[in-house]
């Protein structure tokens, strides 16, 4: 049972005595403006799970960028280490070799590198979306996109889980 559940405009972090620090919920989704600098104000909820550095890094399948956590990035990088030798190499080509740690300031600002905002096509308005254990950041209207084009998947998704 969650004790203490933390709402900060629609992001979501909960929390219990059964989740601990290296443990994430990082749940829900903030509309927010990139600034002329190229930094995004990262919700102060969120921040907590994310310290005051984290890695982003490229997808790698559509056009957004992953913020993890650093002992999120330590296990994504352990699990890759146990990958064949061949599919590690191209799983480092993309994440590991794209990845910065980026640090969030005390009034909640996060660079975000100019070769990632180029990827994800970063400008104006920029869709934070939880993912439990990961942030994604989104060029707004590339986010209205994607879920205008995958709706019934995921529709058919939920309906064979029986929602």
């Amino acid at each position: 049972m969650c004790q203490n559940p933390i709402f900060f405009v629609n992001i979501l972090c909960l929390r219990s005595e059964h989740i601990g620090k290296e443990d994430y919920m990082l749940i829900g989704s903030s509309l927010h403006n990139i600034d002329s600098k190229g930094r995004i104000i990262i919700p102060a909820k969120l921040r907590r799970d994310l310290d005051e550095t984290a890695v982003i890094t490229y997808s790698g399948r559509e056009p957004c960028l992953y913020l993890y956590p650093l002992t999120e990035w330590e296990k994504l990088e352990e699990s890759i280490s146990r990958l064949d030798p061949v599919e590690a190499r191209e799983v480092r080509r993309t994440l590991v070799a794209n990845a910065q740690e980026t640090d969030i300031d005390t009034q909640g600002r996060m660079l975000v590198p100019q070769d990632a905002r180029q990827y994800a096509e970063l400008e104006d308005d920029v869709k934070i979306i939880g993912q439990t254990i990961r942030v994604e950041i989104w060029n707004n209207d590339k986010w209205n996109e994607y879920r205008t084009r995958k709706s019934g998947e995921v529709d058919a998704i939920l309906e064979k889980m029986g929602f």
